[in-house]
């Protein structure tokens, strides 16, 4: 709860809120961190695709639907893998789904751990997850 809604409700305040210049405080991680006890290097991910798509970056996570968790986002840097090798580079893909579902799909975890924004993973392999180009 923040100051004003513990005030509100009668309650102490936990201090767990956070903010921008221009909204008022709800709630957010200060820090996503994706992690499994069973990691494999970012190779031995890649050699268990058949076929799939490895996706560097994306554009468009703005648009996301936060309550519902409903995402559509353009593929900003992909590669077509087929039978675990990298194939050629994919340009205007799109991805969309809901991130509920997304994560469930995670069969791996990679050991290359990167912190972009308040979110650290590795690499992800997810499974039956559809991508249109």
């Amino acid at each position: 709860y923040d100051t004003y809604r513990a005030q509100r409700e009668g309650i102490e305040s936990t201090g767990h809120a956070s903010r921008g210049y221009s909204s008022e405080p709800g709630i957010s991680p200060s820090n996503l961190v994706i992690s499994s006890t069973y990691e494999k290097g970012y190779e031995d991910l890649i050699s268990e695709v058949d076929r799939g798509l490895i996706i560097r970056w994306i554009i468009g996570a703005h648009t996301a639907n936060i309550i519902t968790g409903e995402f559509s986002v353009a593929v900003g840097e992909g590669y077509y893998v087929e039978n675990g090798e990298i194939k050629y580079s994919v340009k205007q893909a799109m991805l969309g789904g809901n991130i509920l579902d997304l994560l469930a799909k995670i069969v791996a975890l990679g050991r290359d751990r990167e912190k972009i924004g308040n979110l650290v993973t590795g690499s992800m392999l997810i499974r039956d997850q559809a991508i249109s180009a």
